[in-house]
């Protein structure tokens, strides 16, 4: 996995180099360059997952919580951030909230919130392979298809994929699809939203 995340890498910089287009000078990844967690930061639960940037049973606690509203829980997830290397957040949830491995857990069973929160854990555990995250979220979404959150989450994967699939035109076509549906409960920060519109623009001309 190391030396595949190698040669990701080693990709976006040479793509940097030789492109004369300038945004790919500032672009990384949907998944590692929307920092929406800051327009939640006044947050004590979102301070902490940043502060943290781990899974623990406090932080486990409110996302497994119907009580919580699921733009919070996402800015939260979004907070525990990434890592180069990878990080077992999705995993170590699962185990904490439900006793089991995430391959052996019962999807079908679970709300769309529920489905959410270890989708996109799993995506920025390792933002390099979103294939299995994003075909959660894509339950997760079909169980809350009037949510905006979720919806707008699932465009960051799609675009992430769409990255690794090199169709990157599809990341600004995603994004844009969310903001223009009208049967979405707009639930996210305007603040939060800005930021990912901000960097999904990047992409536009493609």
């Amino acid at each position: 996995m190391c030396i595949k995340k190698y040669i990701f890498s080693l990709f976006i910089i040479v793509a940097m180099f030789f492109s004369m287009n300038p945004i790919t000078a500032f672009a990384d990844s949907p998944v590692t360059s929307t920092d929406f967690y800051k327009a939640y930061i006044d947050i004590d639960m979102v301070k902490t997952a940043k502060e943290k940037g781990v899974i623990d049973e406090e932080i486990a606690n409110y996302l497994y919580s119907s009580k919580n509203p699921i733009d919070v829980k996402a800015a939260v997830i979004n907070a525990l951030g990434w890592k180069f290397e990878g990080k077992n957040n999705a995993e170590n949830y699962v185990k904490l909230m439900y006793s089991s491995d995430i391959d052996k857990l019962d999807i079908d069973s679970l709300s769309g919130d529920e489905i959410f929160c270890i989708s996109y854990m799993m995506a920025l555990d390792d933002y390099f392979h979103v294939d299995k995250a994003l075909l959660l979220m894509e339950k997760a979404y079909e169980k809350n298809n009037t949510n905006f959150t979720i919806a707008l989450i699932q465009s960051i994967l799609k675009g992430q994929a769409s990255i690794e699939n090199g169709n990157w035109g599809l990341i600004w076509v995603n994004t844009k699809n969310v903001l223009n549906d009208k049967t979405l409960v707009k639930d996210m920060k305007q603040e939060a939203i800005d930021s990912i519109v901000e960097y999904m623009k990047l992409y536009k001309e493609y």
